[in-house]
């Protein structure tokens, strides 16, 4: 499955649903996002493979099967930046992937949080689009919603025109 664009009233929404901050409340706002005929009660009962695997699903639908990440050797102490395919991680019970510091040749499995990988893809990405509303709207008088029908290209382009 390849990423699609996602509208930025749905990446929105799923920042605005995480109404207290916390790592549960990301969660669910993610796992409402990927099952929204699921109740709360019902994500909220997942166990933790089942959970991932949603998560990894959401991830692949809004961003693609890539997955940049970045860790810490154990041993040395060396910040190692290394990309992931989400088809690669074993979801059940918690993800992991098997790293190798290329300045100490340790090899470890480090653990993989998905939700917070996840979580902080969408934040981010909710940051950028409201920065572009702000932009946009004093530059060019657009309304939000005038701006929520323009691609990302088109956004970045107009973003770009003016600084």
């Amino acid at each position: 499955m390849t990423a699609r664009e996602p509208s930025p009233s749905y990446i929105l929404a799923i920042c605005e649903a995480d109404i207290d901050g916390t790592p549960e409340t990301r969660t669910l706002a993610m796992l409402a996002a990927e099952s929204p005929d699921a109740t709360q009660a019902e994500l909220a009962a997942l166990d933790a493979g089942s959970r991932h695997t949603r998560l990894l699903a959401l991830h692949v639908n809004l961003f693609g099967q890539s997955m940049p990440l970045e860790a810490t050797c154990p041993r040395c102490g060396e910040r190692i930046e290394f990309t992931l395919r989400a088809e690669q991680l074993e979801v059940d019970p918690a993800p992991e992937a098997a790293l190798s510091c290329t300045s100490c040749a340790h090899d470890w499995m480090a653990g993989i949080n998905i939700d917070e990988i996840l979580w902080r893809r969408i934040s981010r990405r909710g940051i950028a689009i409201l920065e572009d509303v702000v932009a946009l709207s004093k530059a060019y008088g657009w309304s939000e919603s005038d701006i929520f029908t323009m691609s990302e290209a088109r956004r970045q382009y107009y973003r770009n025109a003016i600084g």
